[in-house]
Protein backbone atom coordinates (compact mmCIF):
# COMPACT_ATOMS: atom_id res chain seq x y z
CA UNK A 1 0.00 0.00 0.00
CA UNK A 2 1.17 3.56 -1.32
CA UNK A 3 1.73 6.11 1.90
CA UNK A 4 0.00 9.59 0.82
CA UNK A 5 1.00 12.60 2.53
CA UNK A 6 -1.46 14.49 4.02
CA UNK A 7 -1.14 18.40 4.25
CA UNK A 8 -0.70 20.04 7.89
CA UNK A 9 -1.20 23.64 8.64
CA UNK A 10 1.39 24.49 11.85
CA UNK A 11 1.62 28.24 12.81
CA UNK A 12 3.76 30.24 15.01
CA UNK A 13 3.28 33.93 16.04
CA UNK A 14 5.71 36.74 16.03
CA UNK A 15 6.28 37.15 12.63
CA UNK A 16 8.90 34.91 11.71
CA UNK A 17 8.84 31.32 11.03
CA UNK A 18 10.68 28.52 10.95
CA UNK A 19 11.45 26.36 7.85
CA UNK A 20 11.89 22.60 8.68
CA UNK A 21 14.63 20.60 7.45
CA UNK A 22 12.74 18.37 6.33
CA UNK A 23 11.38 19.64 2.99
CA UNK A 24 7.58 19.40 2.09
CA UNK A 25 6.78 16.74 -1.08
CA UNK A 26 3.06 18.85 -1.28
CA UNK A 27 2.50 23.10 -2.31
CA UNK A 28 3.23 24.65 0.74
CA UNK A 29 0.03 26.96 1.59
CA UNK A 30 0.86 30.29 3.23
CA UNK A 31 -1.87 32.34 5.08
CA UNK A 32 -1.91 34.81 7.29
CA UNK A 33 -4.25 34.23 10.23
CA UNK A 34 -4.17 37.12 13.21
CA UNK A 35 -0.68 38.52 12.14
CA UNK A 36 1.06 35.68 12.35
CA UNK A 37 2.44 33.10 9.00
CA UNK A 38 1.59 29.78 8.76
CA UNK A 39 3.49 27.16 7.02
CA UNK A 40 1.85 24.20 6.04
CA UNK A 41 3.74 20.96 5.45
CA UNK A 42 2.30 17.17 4.99
CA UNK A 43 3.36 14.13 7.03
CA UNK A 44 3.20 10.39 5.80
CA UNK A 45 -0.32 8.47 7.16
CA UNK A 46 0.17 5.36 9.05
CA UNK A 47 -0.12 2.67 6.99
CA UNK A 48 -3.36 0.52 8.02
CA UNK A 49 -3.17 -2.97 10.10
CA UNK A 50 -3.11 -5.98 7.70
CA UNK A 51 -6.32 -8.51 8.45
CA UNK A 52 -4.14 -11.12 7.32
CA UNK A 53 -3.53 -14.41 9.43
CA UNK A 54 0.27 -14.64 10.86
CA UNK A 55 1.78 -18.19 9.10
CA UNK A 56 1.44 -21.28 11.83
CA UNK A 57 4.14 -22.23 12.96
CA UNK A 58 4.88 -26.15 11.55
CA UNK A 59 4.69 -28.83 13.80
CA UNK A 60 7.45 -31.41 14.03
CA UNK A 61 6.00 -34.68 13.49
CA UNK A 62 5.89 -36.86 16.81
CA UNK A 63 6.44 -40.37 16.89
CA UNK A 64 4.84 -42.65 20.04
CA UNK A 65 5.83 -46.18 20.62
CA UNK A 66 5.28 -48.39 23.28
CA UNK A 67 5.63 -52.11 24.59
CA UNK A 68 4.24 -54.76 27.08
CA UNK A 69 7.71 -56.23 27.92
CA UNK A 70 9.02 -52.24 28.27
CA UNK A 71 9.83 -52.65 32.10
CA UNK A 72 10.44 -56.27 32.95
CA UNK A 73 13.70 -58.41 32.23
CA UNK A 74 13.80 -61.58 29.67
CA UNK A 75 12.20 -64.00 32.33
CA UNK A 76 9.54 -61.55 33.34
CA UNK A 77 8.71 -61.39 29.68
CA UNK A 78 7.89 -65.11 29.31
CA UNK A 79 5.76 -65.35 32.26
CA UNK A 80 2.55 -67.58 31.99
CA UNK A 81 -0.42 -65.71 30.22
CA UNK A 82 -2.99 -67.21 32.29
CA UNK A 83 -2.62 -68.40 35.81
CA UNK A 84 -5.77 -70.27 37.03
CA UNK A 85 -5.68 -70.29 41.19
CA UNK A 86 -7.04 -72.30 43.75
CA UNK A 87 -10.17 -70.94 44.30
CA UNK A 88 -10.65 -71.53 40.68
CA UNK A 89 -9.90 -74.86 40.56
CA UNK A 90 -12.12 -75.64 43.50
CA UNK A 91 -15.09 -74.22 41.58
CA UNK A 92 -14.17 -76.15 38.03
CA UNK A 93 -12.92 -79.09 39.06
CA UNK A 94 -13.04 -82.14 36.99
CA UNK A 95 -12.22 -85.23 35.94
CA UNK A 96 -9.44 -84.55 33.93
CA UNK A 97 -7.91 -81.52 33.33
CA UNK A 98 -9.18 -80.77 30.02
CA UNK A 99 -12.44 -80.06 31.62
CA UNK A 100 -11.00 -78.34 34.08
CA UNK A 101 -9.31 -75.85 32.16
CA UNK A 102 -12.81 -75.25 29.16
CA UNK A 103 -14.10 -72.71 30.79
CA UNK A 104 -10.69 -70.51 30.21
CA UNK A 105 -10.54 -68.08 26.86
CA UNK A 106 -9.27 -69.90 24.48
CA UNK A 107 -8.88 -73.25 25.71
CA UNK A 108 -10.82 -76.27 25.44
CA UNK A 109 -11.55 -79.97 25.71
CA UNK A 110 -10.80 -82.87 23.39
CA UNK A 111 -13.75 -84.83 24.65
CA UNK A 112 -12.61 -88.15 23.73
CA UNK A 113 -14.60 -89.17 26.72
CA UNK A 114 -15.00 -88.47 30.17
CA UNK A 115 -11.89 -90.06 31.45
CA UNK A 116 -9.15 -88.90 28.50
CA UNK A 117 -10.20 -85.26 28.06
CA UNK A 118 -6.75 -83.20 26.88
CA UNK A 119 -7.14 -79.09 26.93
CA UNK A 120 -6.89 -77.69 23.26
CA UNK A 121 -5.45 -74.04 22.95
CA UNK A 122 -5.72 -71.79 19.93
CA UNK A 123 -7.10 -75.02 18.14
CA UNK A 124 -3.81 -76.47 18.50
CA UNK A 125 -3.57 -79.94 20.86
CA UNK A 126 -1.95 -83.61 20.52
CA UNK A 127 2.32 -83.13 20.83
CA UNK A 128 1.73 -79.26 20.17
CA UNK A 129 0.15 -78.69 23.33
CA UNK A 130 2.49 -80.11 26.16
CA UNK A 131 1.69 -80.92 30.27
CA UNK A 132 4.18 -80.42 32.87
CA UNK A 133 4.06 -81.29 36.49
CA UNK A 134 6.18 -78.22 38.54
CA UNK A 135 7.79 -77.37 35.06
CA UNK A 136 8.86 -80.95 34.45
CA UNK A 137 6.60 -82.91 31.41
CA UNK A 138 4.14 -85.31 32.74
CA UNK A 139 6.35 -87.86 30.60
CA UNK A 140 2.64 -90.11 29.67
CA UNK A 141 1.87 -90.59 26.31
CA UNK A 142 -1.21 -88.54 26.11
CA UNK A 143 -0.08 -86.42 23.89
CA UNK A 144 0.53 -88.93 20.79
CA UNK A 145 -2.95 -90.88 21.53
CA UNK A 146 -5.67 -88.94 22.59
CA UNK A 147 -7.52 -91.70 24.09
CA UNK A 148 -4.92 -91.42 26.92
CA UNK A 149 -5.11 -89.73 30.16
CA UNK A 150 -2.91 -86.85 31.37
CA UNK A 151 -1.39 -88.24 34.43
CA UNK A 152 -1.94 -85.32 36.94
CA UNK A 153 -4.65 -84.57 39.25
CA UNK A 154 -6.10 -81.36 39.54
CA UNK A 155 -7.31 -82.09 43.26
CA UNK A 156 -3.25 -81.34 44.75
CA UNK A 157 -2.56 -78.36 42.53
CA UNK A 158 -1.99 -75.19 44.04
CA UNK A 159 -2.40 -73.23 40.62
CA UNK A 160 -2.07 -74.68 37.17
CA UNK A 161 -0.20 -71.66 34.51
CA UNK A 162 -1.20 -71.41 30.55
CA UNK A 163 1.37 -70.33 28.41
CA UNK A 164 1.16 -69.22 24.76
CA UNK A 165 3.36 -67.93 22.44
CA UNK A 166 6.84 -67.45 22.75
CA UNK A 167 7.00 -68.25 26.31
CA UNK A 168 6.75 -71.54 26.13
CA UNK A 169 10.51 -72.00 24.15
CA UNK A 170 11.35 -72.40 27.63
CA UNK A 171 10.15 -75.39 28.12
CA UNK A 172 11.17 -77.13 24.81
CA UNK A 173 11.30 -76.44 20.99
CA UNK A 174 7.44 -79.33 20.56
CA UNK A 175 5.49 -77.23 22.12
CA UNK A 176 4.45 -73.91 19.67
CA UNK A 177 1.05 -74.10 20.57
CA UNK A 178 1.14 -74.10 24.53
CA UNK A 179 1.88 -75.55 27.48
CA UNK A 180 -0.60 -76.51 30.51
CA UNK A 181 1.75 -76.84 33.73
CA UNK A 182 0.18 -77.87 37.12
CA UNK A 183 2.38 -76.51 40.39
CA UNK A 184 1.51 -78.48 43.48
CA UNK A 185 2.13 -78.15 46.80
CA UNK A 186 3.50 -82.19 47.09
CA UNK A 187 6.77 -80.59 48.32
CA UNK A 188 6.13 -77.92 50.71
CA UNK A 189 8.17 -74.87 50.02
CA UNK A 190 7.76 -73.18 53.91
CA UNK A 191 5.67 -73.70 57.30
CA UNK A 192 2.01 -73.86 57.26
CA UNK A 193 0.07 -72.16 59.78
CA UNK A 194 -0.16 -75.06 62.08
CA UNK A 195 -2.08 -78.39 61.22
CA UNK A 196 -4.44 -77.84 58.24
CA UNK A 197 -7.10 -80.76 56.68
CA UNK A 198 -8.99 -79.33 53.80
CA UNK A 199 -11.74 -81.89 52.51
CA UNK A 200 -13.53 -81.90 49.00
CA UNK A 201 -16.98 -83.88 48.61
CA UNK A 202 -18.92 -83.51 45.72
CA UNK A 203 -21.17 -85.44 43.09
CA UNK A 204 -23.46 -85.58 40.17
CA UNK A 205 -26.49 -87.21 38.79
CA UNK A 206 -26.03 -87.26 35.10
CA UNK A 207 -23.05 -90.10 35.70
CA UNK A 208 -23.72 -90.73 38.75
CA UNK A 209 -19.96 -89.04 40.37
CA UNK A 210 -18.75 -89.89 43.53
CA UNK A 211 -15.72 -87.62 44.27
CA UNK A 212 -14.35 -87.40 47.29
CA UNK A 213 -10.70 -85.84 48.30
CA UNK A 214 -8.73 -84.38 51.45
CA UNK A 215 -4.93 -82.42 51.81
CA UNK A 216 -3.22 -82.39 55.38
CA UNK A 217 -0.50 -80.06 56.01
CA UNK A 218 1.53 -80.12 59.23
CA UNK A 219 4.74 -78.71 60.54
CA UNK A 220 7.16 -79.77 63.27
CA UNK A 221 10.10 -77.79 63.95
CA UNK A 222 12.00 -77.12 61.36
CA UNK A 223 10.22 -80.09 58.94
CA UNK A 224 6.73 -79.77 57.54
CA UNK A 225 5.10 -82.23 56.39
CA UNK A 226 1.94 -82.44 53.24
CA UNK A 227 -0.10 -85.21 52.05
CA UNK A 228 -3.54 -85.80 49.84
CA UNK A 229 -5.64 -88.14 48.86
CA UNK A 230 -8.51 -88.51 45.99
CA UNK A 231 -10.92 -90.96 45.06
CA UNK A 232 -13.08 -90.41 42.04
CA UNK A 233 -16.06 -92.46 40.67
CA UNK A 234 -18.82 -92.31 37.83
CA UNK A 235 -21.04 -94.74 35.77
CA UNK A 236 -21.74 -94.65 32.33
CA UNK A 237 -23.45 -91.03 31.10
CA UNK A 238 -27.26 -90.84 31.15
CA UNK A 239 -28.11 -89.14 27.29
CA UNK A 240 -31.51 -87.49 26.61
CA UNK A 241 -32.51 -90.37 24.15
CA UNK A 242 -30.29 -92.95 24.13
CA UNK A 243 -30.11 -93.75 27.87
CA UNK A 244 -27.27 -94.59 29.19
CA UNK A 245 -23.75 -94.39 27.09
CA UNK A 246 -22.01 -97.57 27.36
CA UNK A 247 -18.70 -97.71 28.35
CA UNK A 248 -17.82 -94.47 29.59
CA UNK A 249 -17.37 -94.94 33.25
CA UNK A 250 -14.56 -93.80 35.19
CA UNK A 251 -12.29 -94.35 38.09
CA UNK A 252 -8.99 -93.02 39.44
CA UNK A 253 -7.15 -93.18 42.30
CA UNK A 254 -4.30 -90.58 43.49
CA UNK A 255 -1.99 -90.08 46.46
CA UNK A 256 0.66 -88.19 47.66
CA UNK A 257 3.05 -87.67 50.28
CA UNK A 258 5.88 -84.92 51.19
CA UNK A 259 8.52 -83.36 53.26
CA UNK A 260 10.93 -80.59 53.87
CA UNK A 261 13.80 -79.33 55.72
CA UNK A 262 13.36 -75.40 55.65
CA UNK A 263 15.93 -73.22 57.17
CA UNK A 264 16.54 -69.27 56.78
CA UNK A 265 17.87 -69.31 53.54
CA UNK A 266 16.39 -72.03 51.58
CA UNK A 267 14.81 -75.82 51.34
CA UNK A 268 15.16 -79.39 50.37
CA UNK A 269 12.33 -81.80 50.23
CA UNK A 270 11.30 -85.21 48.57
CA UNK A 271 7.69 -86.32 47.70
CA UNK A 272 6.10 -88.92 46.17
CA UNK A 273 3.03 -89.77 44.09
CA UNK A 274 0.91 -92.38 43.09
CA UNK A 275 -1.87 -92.11 40.37
CA UNK A 276 -4.37 -94.95 39.09
CA UNK A 277 -7.07 -94.39 36.60
CA UNK A 278 -9.11 -97.19 34.82
CA UNK A 279 -11.61 -95.78 32.39
CA UNK A 280 -13.24 -96.86 29.32
CA UNK A 281 -13.83 -95.48 25.75
CA UNK A 282 -17.36 -94.98 24.32
CA UNK A 283 -16.59 -96.90 20.97
CA UNK A 284 -18.43 -100.08 19.11
CA UNK A 285 -15.22 -102.25 19.94
CA UNK A 286 -15.60 -100.79 23.89
CA UNK A 287 -11.94 -100.96 24.86
CA UNK A 288 -10.66 -99.66 28.43
CA UNK A 289 -7.39 -98.23 29.57
CA UNK A 290 -5.63 -99.21 32.89
CA UNK A 291 -3.49 -96.60 33.90
CA UNK A 292 -0.68 -96.13 36.72
CA UNK A 293 2.01 -93.85 37.34
CA UNK A 294 4.53 -93.57 40.29
CA UNK A 295 6.15 -90.30 40.61
CA UNK A 296 9.27 -89.68 43.06
CA UNK A 297 11.04 -85.92 43.10
CA UNK A 298 13.62 -83.67 45.16
CA UNK A 299 13.59 -80.30 44.81
CA UNK A 300 15.57 -77.68 46.88
CA UNK A 301 16.50 -74.08 46.97
CA UNK A 302 18.78 -71.72 48.13
CA UNK A 303 19.56 -67.93 48.10
CA UNK A 304 22.51 -65.84 48.73
CA UNK A 305 24.86 -68.80 47.97
CA UNK A 306 28.19 -67.44 46.37
CA UNK A 307 27.05 -64.27 44.93
CA UNK A 308 23.61 -65.43 43.47
CA UNK A 309 20.36 -64.51 44.00
CA UNK A 310 18.48 -67.58 44.05
CA UNK A 311 19.54 -71.23 43.10
CA UNK A 312 17.01 -73.76 42.82
CA UNK A 313 15.94 -77.33 41.12
CA UNK A 314 13.69 -79.85 40.67
CA UNK A 315 15.03 -82.91 39.89
CA UNK A 316 12.21 -86.28 38.94
CA UNK A 317 14.07 -89.10 40.47
CA UNK A 318 11.69 -91.99 38.82
CA UNK A 319 8.84 -91.16 37.06
CA UNK A 320 6.84 -94.52 35.52
CA UNK A 321 3.40 -94.73 33.77
CA UNK A 322 2.33 -97.55 32.68
CA UNK A 323 -0.98 -97.22 30.41
CA UNK A 324 -2.21 -100.86 29.44
CA UNK A 325 -5.02 -100.96 26.85
CA UNK A 326 -7.39 -104.06 27.03
CA UNK A 327 -10.72 -105.17 25.98
CA UNK A 328 -14.20 -104.97 27.37
CA UNK A 329 -16.19 -108.36 28.24
CA UNK A 330 -18.97 -107.79 25.53
CA UNK A 331 -22.18 -107.73 27.55
CA UNK A 332 -24.76 -110.93 25.98
CA UNK A 333 -27.69 -109.41 23.99
CA UNK A 334 -31.14 -110.05 25.90
CA UNK A 335 -34.04 -111.29 24.61
CA UNK A 336 -37.34 -110.77 26.37
CA UNK A 337 -37.75 -115.05 27.91
CA UNK A 338 -34.68 -114.69 29.29
CA UNK A 339 -34.55 -111.03 30.34
CA UNK A 340 -33.74 -111.85 34.08
CA UNK A 341 -30.76 -113.79 33.52
CA UNK A 342 -29.59 -111.81 31.15
CA UNK A 343 -29.29 -108.78 33.34
CA UNK A 344 -27.69 -110.54 36.69
CA UNK A 345 -24.92 -111.91 33.84
CA UNK A 346 -24.23 -108.34 32.37
CA UNK A 347 -23.86 -106.89 35.62
CA UNK A 348 -21.62 -109.52 36.70
CA UNK A 349 -19.37 -108.86 33.65
CA UNK A 350 -19.70 -104.98 34.23
CA UNK A 351 -18.06 -105.60 37.14
CA UNK A 352 -15.15 -107.38 35.69
CA UNK A 353 -14.53 -104.84 33.58
CA UNK A 354 -13.76 -102.66 36.78
CA UNK A 355 -11.03 -102.26 38.80
CA UNK A 356 -12.73 -100.90 41.94
CA UNK A 357 -16.21 -101.76 42.33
Amino acid sequence: MKSERIPLVTCQSGGSFHRRRRMLSGAAILATLSGGICVAQSVPESPAPSTAAPPADKVQRVILSASPFAGQDDLQATQPSAIVGREALTRDRAASLGDTLATQPGVQSTAFGPGASRPIIRGLDGPRIKTAENGVGSLDVASISPDHAVSSEVLGARQIEILRGPATLLYGSGAIGGLVNVVTDRIPQAHSDGTRLLADLRGSTAERARDVGAQLRSSAGPLAFTGEFSDRRSDDYATARAGRLANSDTAARNGSIGTSWIFDNGYVGIGGNRFESEYGIPSSDRPRIDLARNRIEVNGEFSGIAGLERLGWLQPVTTIATPRLRPAVMLAPCSATTATACALINAARRLSNRRWS
